[in-house]
């Protein structure tokens, strides 16, 4: 893109066609032809030829280019860098929230995967706000996503495993009638709407909440709403509505300050979380990683039952 201003900047550091074409490994008359086509497409003259100096715009000129062609050349070495990342690091997907012990385990699981394999790129999150996980994982967007149900149909190369079953608990407004009991059971749910968005990304959050309720006899009513960010639930359920999350996040002082929270039945349902990933002969730290994860989430479940 730069070709000639790159032998411009040669020429005018040495000031001599012969000298300057050895250099860059070009013919003479090659780099005599580069710098009339430069000079005319600029519309000035960048060179004095006898004796054989820059013009006073030529001096300014190479200042500018000088700077221009380093921001180029760095912005050329930190897309480089995207690059190589993007091909070589493991790159995660899961539902985002600031309470969410599905995050735990990433979170926990990348500084432990980078103490056992410092050399590797580091495992990073996608942002992709039209696919599902399960979508991006099956197109090779992602390469390891949290899901909270089993596809019905799993996709090629890849695998989906339960790896922790937490106790299920129910999250409602404090209006919500249901704040008047000390125990729920599934039943006394059938009447409320489980809140659901049309977001991809959280779908599978919501699938979870939906495969839940089917699990134990219950045919959820669905209210669905556009968001993107779960944590904005508190903020937006309304005093009919539902969602479904973890015991622990009952004891969460953010989470409590805007809803109230109640075990189901006598704390043994539970929900499950899944670890979904590709498969491929490329990525073989990709099972490492996964490996790690399930220890972690075996953790997890032990610190939440």
């Amino acid at each position: 893109m730069f070709e000639n201003v790159r032998e411009f900047q040669v020429l005018a550091k040495t000031l001599n066609f012969n000298t300057a074409a050895d250099q860059l490994h070009i013919s003479q008359p090659t780099l005599t032809r580069h710098i009339a086509s430069l000079e005319q497409e600029l519309g000035f003259r960048l060179l004095e030829r006898n004796p054989m100096g820059l013009t006073a715009q030529g001096r300014h000129y190479l200042l500018g280019c000088e700077e221009i062609l380093s921001q180029y050349d760095g912005l050329v070495e930190r897309c480089g860098a995207i690059a190589r990342k993007s091909s070589e690091g493991i790159r995660l997907n899961m539902p985002f929230s600031g309470n969410s012990i599905w995050g735990d385990i990433f979170y926990r699981a990348v500084p432990e995967f980078m103490g056992r394999f410092p050399d590797v790129v580091e495992p990073y999150f996608i942002h992709d706000e039209l696919s599902s996980i399960e979508q991006s994982i099956a197109a090779g967007v992602a390469d390891v996503g949290i899901v909270f149900r089993r596809s019905d149909v799993e996709p090629p190369d890849c695998v989906c495993e339960k790896i922790a079953e937490l106790p299920l608990a129910v999250f409602f407004s404090k209006n919500n009638p249901l704040g008047k009991k000390e125990v729920l059971q599934f039943e006394d749910l059938a009447g409320q709407y489980l809140l659901c968005s049309s977001n991809a990304k959280l779908q599978t959050l919501f699938e979870g909440a939906i495969d839940a309720f089917s699990r134990n006899g219950v045919k959820p009513k669905c209210r669905y709403r556009d968001f993107t960010d779960f944590d904005i639930v508190g903020f937006i359920l309304k005093d009919d509505e539902i969602v479904f999350g973890n015991a622990a996040n009952m004891l969460d002082r953010n989470v409590a300050a805007k809803l109230e929270g109640r075990l189901i039945g006598d704390g043994n349902a539970r929900y499950p979380i899944y670890v979904m990933y590709r498969k491929h002969p490329a990525r073989e730290k990709v099972a490492d990683f996964v490996a790690i994860c399930k220890r972690v989430a075996s953790e997890i479940q032990s610190d939440n039952l």
